[in-house]
């Protein structure tokens, strides 16, 4: 249960932190404006206006970049990581364009002195996070030992830009005002070093593709160069939006990724569409059922054009199916159900009793999604209990979406035993668990145990019905 709670809170976080990013650079955006425009406009070089008009474009492109990722609405591992390091290296250039902006005003030096060591400690928080990117994203194991080599380093390079305030040995803050570097300014480069060190050793290290290995390598050549130009003349401001650039590279490659992504994917469930549609049209539901039509013109000749009528519209349901590639209005999903549920009771007779309790279904799920779970009640937990029972099909609205559940009072079983080697194919379930995760984001919870029947939830967030227009 803590388990469980712990990741519910995770997931919470990785939704709510990037449109909170969002705001806060906006925000930041409007304020380093608005502070250009009353205390700097005027007394701003033309090379100091050059590196605060890169600055502001560079907040806008890490606005542009976390908005694209918010609309994704993918936020894995990887996809927060790289979401904060956009963040940080928004909010460096924020300190920039404030540091410069009241630089030579001596009034304003406590201000100026603050800024300016936030650009450096922020940076170093930069690099730390560059690095946590790459390692989920290549998911690496067993460089611990260069983590906690990253993680000392950045916290090193804020100690050593703490003592910097009383001391002055990076840089100092004159009495007009002015920035002025200090003798030991290359010590706030060692921090930063050393972790490019670290991920260059890292990827040339991985077997990964040259394409893959450029894109990490990317995030450190532009920053180099550019940190090359600054250390010569330190008015020319262009370290972070070189970090930016290398930023760049690495979304191009996460859009590409994702691209290639969803084209395996929509493969992957054309192909789980054909082989559910399969595994409900099995040679001895075909008989069963055409024997029971077969029996039925013989005492009750309407209930069998009945059936007959039912059993097209059913095999018409598999067929469609196939063409499907987006999920399809409950109603439908649920009239297909009931015409499999139809036949079968004319098969078991008074053994199988049906019940629905249809509360909400404006509302959309994937074809063929409801019909394996219900089989599974027939088939596994009604048939195999003497006397037979019930099945009940319920839906409604809940907060944040939909609820499904399919429930009977059968044999039951035990979820958390492994599954037997029984010569039938489960692949209906499996692939039903995951078509229902990709295709509108919804969860299925199986709820069982020996002699108490089996309740199935699926939970369908609204998000992703308002997403697809329902």
């Amino acid at each position: 249960m803590a388990k469980e709670r712990s990741q519910e809170f995770i997931n919470m976080a990785r939704r709510v932190f990037p449109i909170n990013a969002f705001s806060i650079l906006v925000l930041v955006l409007f304020g380093d404006i608005g502070a250009l425009v009353v205390h700097g406009m005027s007394r701003i070089s033309s090379v100091l206006a050059f590196d605060v008009g890169m600055d502001i474009l560079g907040i806008i492109v890490c606005l542009i970049l976390i908005y694209s990722c918010i609309l994704e609405q993918e936020y894995d591992s990887a996809r927060t990581a790289f979401i904060r390091l956009v963040f940080l290296i928004g909010m460096n250039l924020n300190w920039d364009i404030l540091a410069w902006t009241f630089n030579g005003m001596a009034e304003m030096s406590v201000l100026v002195k603050l800024f300016n060591s936030l650009y450096f400690m922020m940076g170093f928080f930069m690099s730390l996070h560059f690095w946590e990117y790459m390692e989920t994203q290549l998911k690496l194991k067993g460089f611990r030992g260069l983590r906690l080599t990253n993680v000392i380093s950045c916290w090193t390079g804020v100690l050593i830009m703490v003592f910097n305030w009383p001391f002055h040995y990076l840089f100092d803050i004159l009495e007009d005002g002015s920035y002025r570097r200090g003798s030991f300014y290359w010590l706030c480069l060692v921090p930063v070093i050393l972790t490019f060190v670290t991920v260059a050793f890292v990827v040339l290290k991985q077997r990964i593709s040259f394409r893959e290995r450029a894109v990490f390598l990317s995030y450190e050549a532009f920053p180099l160069a550019a940190l090359l130009c600054q250390i010569f003349n330190y008015e020319l401001s262009i370290l972070y939006p070189g970090c930016l650039l290398g930023t760049l590279v690495v979304y191009a490659n996460i859009y590409t990724q994702r691209r290639k992504m969803i084209a395996e994917q929509q493969a992957k469930l054309s192909e789980q569409n054909i082989a559910i549609m399969v595994s409900q049209i099995q040679p001895h539901f075909l008989y069963n059922t055409l024997t029971t039509i077969s029996n039925l013109c013989r005492t009750d000749p309407e209930a069998a054009e009945e059936a007959t009528v039912l059993f097209s519209q059913y095999l018409r349901g598999n067929l469609d199916a196939l063409r499907r590639s987006e999920p399809v209005p409950f109603a439908t999903e649920l009239n297909h159900v009931r015409n499999y549920l139809w036949l079968e009771q004319k098969r078991f007779g008074d053994k199988l009793s049906v019940k629905y309790d249809i509360r909400e279904q404006h509302f959309r799920v994937p074809a063929l999604s409801l019909q394996p779970i219900v089989e599974n009640s027939v088939k596994h937990g009604i048939c195999e209990k003497d006397g037979g029972g019930t099945v009940t099909i319920s839906s409604c609205a809940v907060e944040g979406g939909y609820l499904v559940v399919v429930e009977d009072d059968g044999v039951g079983f035990d979820p958390a035993k492994p599954r037997e080697d029984d010569g039938r194919s489960h692949v209906g379930m499996d692939n039903v668990t995951e078509r229902l995760k990709k295709m509108c984001g919804a969860e299925l919870k199986v709820i069982s145990s020996p002699g108490k029947g089996c309740r199935t939830e699926i939970r369908v967030p609204a998000i992703s019905q308002e997403r697809r227009g329902k």
